[in-house]
């Protein structure tokens, strides 16, 4: 069934900001994505393909999504290149409903490592973060201050669709702060003039839990969150270099602790 002219708008109403909050819904492209939301059973509410523009791949994943009753509708390459953010489409883009994201209703007691991301602001960083953190088994990806959108189509491209494995979750850095010092988590804090450290042995116990937080390369965390931390961790490198980049100071950590379990 072709898509009207107002269905069109709507979905394309999806790439901005306002359009996610007021529909609760969010975009997903491309093959590889879309096969990560099926093997995590995260179903989108309907999927627009334009067969010029679809792969093999792209045609047995439609197959897989009429498997699971997905609403699938043919569209032009026109429309479906409106519909995309990116410059060169796979040919599928999917509608999704917007998970909740409050802190409340996602923490389990049994949590024992969460990734808190405050003021993350480039999408890339936190896409890259989200897929270390389905990688290494961390239990709560949490956002905070002005990091960008969990569910911003940049971010969830850069996830791989990570963003379907691991809970997340977005909230004032207050109450994370309370939240985990309820639950008696070890708050791990990076930064530049923090202690060097090459194991975690070093800061921390295997039984502990652990709340690792990383901010922005630019600007680094807020002292009030540096302050709420048991330990201030600066990850060992050589000094050609000032800082690592945000995803992958928060990769190192996350495969420390990782290793740290299993050991």
């Amino acid at each position: 069934m072709p898509i009207s002219k107002a269905e069109l708008k709507k979905t394309k109403a999806l790439l901005t900001r306002k359009g996610r909050r007021s529909q609760g819904r969010f975009i997903g492209e491309g093959i590889r994505l879309l096969d990560e939301a099926l093997h995590h059973r995260f179903l989108p509410i309907v999927v627009y393909y334009a067969e010029s523009l679809l792969s093999e791949r792209g045609r047995d994943l439609l197959g897989r999504l009429q498997e699971y009753e997905v609403p699938a509708s043919a569209v032009s390459t026109r429309e479906l290149e409106s519909l995309s953010h990116t410059k060169a489409p796979q040919g599928v883009v999917a509608v999704f409903e917007t998970p909740t994201v409050d802190l409340g209703k996602l923490f389990r007691p049994d949590f024992r490592t969460v990734l808190w991301c405050h003021h993350v602001a480039d999408p890339l960083n936190l896409g890259l973060l989200l897929r270390s953190a389905a990688a290494f088994g961390i239990d709560l990806v949490v956002t905070s201050g002005d990091s960008v959108e969990l569910f911003a189509p940049r971010t969830v491209r850069a996830s791989a669709g990570a963003v379907f494995a691991v809970p997340v979750a977005t909230a004032a850095w207050e109450e994370i702060s309370n939240l985990l010092r309820e639950h008696n988590f070890c708050v791990l804090a990076t930064d530049i003039h923090g202690r060097e450290f090459r194991t975690l042995a070093d800061v921390a116990e295997p039984e502990q839990k652990l709340a690792l937080v990383v901010g922005s390369e630019a600007d680094g965390l807020p002292v009030e969150i540096i302050n709420r931390a048991e330990t201030v961790l600066r990850i060992a490198h050589e000094n050609r270099v000032e800082s690592l980049n945000v995803a992958v100071a928060g990769s190192i950590l996350m495969r420390e602790v990782y290793e740290f379990r299993k050991a």
